[in-house]
């Protein structure tokens, strides 16, 4: 004969072993704060906002104008090829300039579980990114930077999930 002890049964020793956590005052009122939080949070009704990477971009890039003022010349010749899935290649010609480079190529594809994008100068600098969306809520970014002089390559892979 067999009995079925239930799950939330603990022995004595594991159940004092709990007690820190359950009659704390400080745990107590950290666990009762993130509910507090938690329900406020949910009240809201809000969807997930995504990750904080781009946070800052939206300051650099779409705010300060250090990246499209500079003294010179530049021209970029664009030709996207297909929309879904996207794929353009793009040719960036500069003069006058210390920051951009001459020339540049430029290839970009991207679906809706793949995205890839390259970019290549004329002192044959690289640098490319690599994401592949493994789930609908979890994504593999892959960064690389090769340079042709020392100490210039970079490889950077990160897991993103929201």
């Amino acid at each position: 004969m067999s009995t079925t002890i239930p799950v939330n049964n603990l022995s004595e020793k594991e159940n004092a072993a709990l007690d820190f956590f359950s009659q704390n005052a400080v745990v107590s009122t950290l666990r009762d704060t993130y509910l507090s939080f938690s329900a406020r949070r949910e009240a809201l009704g809000l969807s997930n906002p995504g990750t904080v990477d781009n946070i800052a971009k939206e300051v650099q890039r779409d705010v300060f104008l250090n990246n499209l003022t500079f003294s010179g010349l530049r021209a970029d010749l664009t030709k996207a090829f297909s929309v879904a899935p996207l794929f353009q290649v793009s040719h960036a010609f500069s003069q006058g300039s210390q920051g951009l480079p001459p020339y540049t190529f430029a290839a970009l594809y991207g679906s809706p579980q793949v995205f890839l994008q390259a970019n290549i100068d004329n002192d044959l600098a690289l640098s490319g990114r690599f994401n592949y969306r493994l789930s609908p809520n979890m994504i593999t970014k892959t960064s690389i930077q090769l340079a042709p002089g020392p100490g210039q390559a970079m490889f950077s892979p990160e897991i993103d999930y929201t």
